[in-house]
Order: structure tokens, then sequence, then C-alpha cells
């Protein structure tokens, strides 16, 4: 009897140690601040030296600006480019050789967002997005590091977020502000004269109307 509930106590502790090994991530592989500062800078520098524009954008902004440092909690870093610059950055994405000299490859090359993780590390990733708007810019210089942010950063994290300047656990952009631009006419003193409609509800990408947002 003994013998048998010996043999259940050392199966058990297998089957747990299998369990730990499968489905909790190596310290390595791990979303840290400091990793977030890595991949901010190295892409942005990147895709900069590829004359690909780019600017802080969702989470990472609102952290910030609010906080004066990426957020603790937050799963990945975001910045964004307009769209025109999909081709250049798809090129980039599908070069394994250049993206090993910086410790990142491309785990996603998408029409609309193209995503580097550090090797070996599935965790700690950026999201670059696509956007077939932009704001208007300033410069803010962020550890050693100057980046493109929004002009009024504070009305643009109102516009995505509502009260931006309450943490809360789980609190994303609006997806309809964000990715679709809705709302952007109302405060478009702050965004790029230049915004090309995207497909939804207009037969042409190539007419301007920020009025029609």
């Amino acid at each position: 009897m003994i013998g048998c509930l010996i043999l259940i106590v050392i199966m058990v502790i297998i089957l747990m140690t299998i369990y730990l090994s499968v489905n909790i991530p190596k310290d390595s592989e791990i979303f840290t601040v400091s990793k977030g500062h890595y991949l901010l800078k190295t892409v942005t520098a990147l895709l900069r030296k590829h004359k690909i524009k780019t600017w802080m954008d969702a989470g990472t902004l609102l952290g910030v600006i609010r906080d004066g440092e990426l957020i603790s909690n937050d799963t990945d870093v975001d910045i964004s480019t307009y769209y025109t610059n999909q081709s250049k950055l798809s090129e980039i994405a599908d070069d394994v050789q250049l993206l090993k000299t910086i410790n990142l490859q491309c785990w996603r090359n998408q029409k609309d967002m193209v995503s580097f993780n550090v090797i070996g590390d599935r965790n700690s990733y950026i999201d670059v997005y696509l956007m077939k708007w932009k704001p208007k810019f300033v410069t803010k210089k962020f550890k050693n590091y100057v980046y493109n942010i929004p002009k009024d950063p504070e009305t643009y994290l109102e516009i995505l977020y509502g009260d931006w300047k309450v943490p809360r656990p789980g609190k994303h952009a609006s997806p309809t502000v964000h990715l679709k631009g809705k709302g952007v006419k109302d405060h478009k003193k702050y965004f790029d004269e230049n915004i090309v409609c995207w497909e939804a509800g207009h037969p042409s990408e190539n007419k301007y109307c920020l009025d029609d947002l």
C-alpha cells in the first residue's frame, strides 16, 4: 500500500515537472522593460536607416507620456508607419541575415502589421503598424534616443483611450480609432493634411478625404 502511494507521488511530481517545463516561459522569454528599450531603439534605427519614418504609438506612447517609461506589465512595443512603406518594410522583414546582425527575426509579415522578436525569445517583440492615416509629428528624446511622437500627444492619447491618465490593466487603444481612424476629423489640426482614404467606404485609396472620416 505504501509502495503504491510512493509511486503515485512520484508520478504526480514527474507530470507536474513536465507541465511546468512546457507551459511556464523561461526567464529569457519574459518581456521586460529593458528588452522593450532594445526593441524600440533597434527597430526604429533600422527603419530610419532605410528611410522609413515611424512614430511611437498605442501602449508604448502611453507609457512614455504618462509614466516617462514603458509600461512594466505590457506585452510588446508599438510603433507605426504610413502604409506606403509596406513594400520596403516587408523586404526588411524577409531579410533574415540582416535581422540576425541585430539579434532579431520577423515572425509576422502582413499587409497591415509587421512584428519582430528577439531571436530565441518568443515573448519579446515589437509590432510595426501600417497605418492609412498619420499624425503630425514632434520629436521626443527617450533613453538618449530621439523618436517621433504625435503632435500634442495628450490629445492623441485621449482620442485613442479616452481617460488615459489613470492606469487600467488590460486597457487597449480603441481599434475603431487606432486602426480605422474614426474620429480623426474632429481633431484634424493634429493630423497630416495628406491623409489618404482606406479601402472601407471609398472606391480609391488615392482620394484625399480627411473631411470624410
